[in-house]
């Protein structure tokens, strides 16, 4: 028995599959107590219903997929989207593997590096080493950029005076530090003018 994905969730076939799921995700994972019961957050109450409809959600992302997959104007109007997609160009990619390239050498030594760079120990260098890829919508100078400005704005915050957050503040960092005391004046009331109406 296999999904209609060229059917919606109401087709007799997947309405089936539905059950079938919820029937066995309920039977296994209702009873916390139970031998098969593995999932993460056991305080959290489902119904079977919540069940199938679970089940159906997930469909409907398949379906998405496998129509992308199988209509090539689908998968046409789906590539389009996600090159306007800013949420997805935001997202740091990632790679697995070695460089698009013919030359074994640099596939060997990019490898190498990875390897190098995670600090893997010699159990795990057979393990596959997964590489962040920078967004292609920011370029290297940009982000170098950004980080100047950022390191710009820390040193201004750490170069102006310092302002009192209360009394409690005050007597915590201030009092009895003369140098302190002399730059910061702590009123005992409110200044002239302040709060009047």
């Amino acid at each position: 028995m296999s999904y209609n994905f060229a059917a919606t969730v109401e087709d007799p076939n997947n309405v089936k599959i539905f059950d079938r799921i919820a029937d066995l995700v309920w039977t296994e994972q209702h009873d916390p107590k139970s031998a098969t019961f593995s999932l993460a957050h056991a305080d959290v109450l489902f119904t079977r219903e919540d069940l199938v409809e679970f089940a159906k959600t997930n469909f409907r992302s398949w379906k998405t997929k496998w129509r992308g997959k199988n209509d090539p104007e689908v998968a046409q109007r789906q590539a389009k989207a996600a090159q306007k997609d800013r949420q997805d160009l935001r997202k740091k990619e990632v790679n697995l593997g070695p460089p698009d390239t013919d030359d074994e050498d640099k596939k060997t030594d990019h490898q190498r590096r990875l390897v190098k760079a995670a600090h893997l120990g010699p159990l795990q260098q057979d393990d596959d080493v997964w590489e962040v890829v920078r967004p292609g919508f920011q370029s290297l100078e940009m982000s170098q950029t950004k980080d100047d400005l950022d390191k710009i704005v820390k040193e201004q915050r750490e170069s102006r005076p310092k302002r009192v957050r209360g009394r409690h503040w005050y007597d915590e960092h201030i009092e009895g530090n003369e140098e302190l005391e002399n730059e910061i004046e702590m009123y005992t009331k409110d200044p002239k003018g302040f709060g009047d109406s």
